[in-house]
C-alpha cells in the first residue's frame, strides 16, 4: 500500500489502557501519517503516546472539546486523499486497510468504507439505514425498548452480517475510511455534537451530496466500545440523549423534531413520577430522568459535566 494515500486520526480521552494496541495496528498497516488528538485526558494517555510513538503527530487539548471538534482539528489540514478515523479502543486486523482502500480505488463515488466490526466476539450491526421518525417515536412510546425498531440509530441493512460492497446510509464511527474529496464537498463533522450521532449526520450529509457509504466485510476492526467513558455511569447516556435531540432537528422537519422532543419529555416525566411513587430508592435513575426532561426542553442548557469538558462554541447562548 502507498503510505501517502491514507492518514489516520485517533481522538483520545482516558484511553491509556487501549491506545497502544490501536496505534500498533495502524503502524502495522503501513500508515505513516498518524494524528492523535488528546482531549485533556487525566490518565497519562498523552504521555504514553509522546514517549512511545515519537513518529505520531500529537495534539494535546487543554479541554475536552468533544469528538467532532477534535477530529476536525486534524481534518482541516489533511492532504492525503483518504483519512481513517478510528477510536482508541479499536484496532485493525492485518490487511484490513488494504481491503477498504481497494473499495475506494475501484469506486470513485464512495465516500465512506466501514470494516466489519467485531465487538465482544460478535459482529456489530454497523451498517444502517437512515433512522425513521416513526421508529424513534415508537421507541420513545415504548419507554425506549427497541422491539425490533431501529430505535434512534436506524435499521440494520438487510443481509447482516453482509458481504463486501453492501451499501447503507451510515456506518458506526468507531472505524471508517473517508474520502477527503467528499469531506471538501459535504463539510467537516458537525461540532454541535459533543459526543454521539456525529458520524451518522456526516454520512447522511455525504449521501445528500451524491456519495455512497459501503461496508467491506473482508476488513475487520475489533472494538471494545465506550472504553473512554466507562468511569461515568450516567454521563454517556445523557450525551447520547442530547445528541439525539439535536440530530432530530437536523434531519427531520421542525414539527416532527418537536413532536419527538415532546414525547421524550412526557415519557421521561412519567417514568420519573412512577419511580417516585413505587421505588423512591432509585435516586440515580430519577435524577437521570430529570436531566433528560431538562435537555428535552432545552438541549443546550444542561451542562456537559465531563472533567475538563468545554461547551461547543457553536451552541447558542439561548437554546431552542
Amino acid at each position: 500500500m502507498n503510505s501517502d494515500l491514507v492518514s489516520a486520526v485517533v481522538v483520545t480521552y482516558r484511553s491509556r489502557p487501549h491506545v497502544e494496541r490501536c496505534l500498533d495496528s495502524l503502524i502495522r498497516e503501513g500508515i505513516t501519517d498518524i494524528h492523535v488528538v488528546d482531549n485533556a485526558s487525566d490518565d497519562e494517555t498523552a504521555d504514553v503516546v509522546a514517549s512511545q510513538y515519537p513518529e505520531v503527530h500529537l495534539v494535546c487539548n487543554d479541554n475536552n472539546i468533544g469528538f467532532a471538534a477534535a477530529n476536525n482539528q486534524v481534518l482541516r489540514h489533511i492532504t492525503s486523499p483518504f483519512v481513517l478515523l478510528i477510536n482508541p479502543d479499536a484496532w485493525l486486523e492485518a490487511g484490513s486497510l488494504r481491503h477498504m482502500l481497494a473499495d475506494m480505488e475501484r469506486h470513485d463515488d464512495v465516500a465512506v468504507v466501514g470494516p466489519r466490526i467485531v465487538r465482544d466476539e460478535q459482529v456489530e450491526s454497523s451498517l444502517l439505514y437512515t433512522p425513521r421518525a416513526w421508529d424513534a417515536w415508537f421507541f420513545l412510546l415504548s419507554g425506549m425498548r427497541a422491539f425490533g425498531t431501529g430505535g434512534f440509530s436506524g435499521r440494520v441493512v438487510e443481509g447482516y452480517p453482509w458481504d463486501d460492497g453492501a451499501e447503507g446510509d451510515h456506518v458506526r464511527g468507531s472505524c471508517m475510511l473517508v474520502r477527503m474529496q467528499s469531506v471538501r464537498e459535504a463539510g467537516l463533522l458537525d461540532e454541535d455534537f459533543f459526543l454521539y450521532f456525529e458520524e451518522t449526520e456526516w454520512c447522511l450529509r455525504m449521501r445528500a451530496h451524491g456519495w455512497r457509504v459501503v461496508l467491506n466485510s473482508s476488513a475487520v476492526a475489533h472494538h471494545i466500545g465506550k472504553a473512554s467513558v466507562r468511569t461515568h455511569d450516567v454521563l454517556p447516556s445523557l450525551e447520547y440523549m442530547r445528541s439525539a435531540v439535536l440530530f432530530w432537528h437536523k434531519i427531520y422537519p421542525t414539527s416532527v423534531a418537536w413532536l419527538l422532543r415532546t414525547t421524550l419529555l412526557c415519557m421521561a416525566s412519567a417514568k420519573r413520577f412512577v419511580l417516585g411513587v413505587v421505588d423512591r430508592k432509585r435516586v440515580d435513575q430519577r435524577r437521570w430522568l430529570g436531566d433528560v426532561v431538562r435537555l428535552a426542553m432545552n438541549p443546550y442548557k444542561l451542562p456537559i459535566v465531563y472533567p475538563q469538558a468545554c461547551r461547543p462554541h457553536s451552541w447558542p447562548e439561548r437554546g431552542v
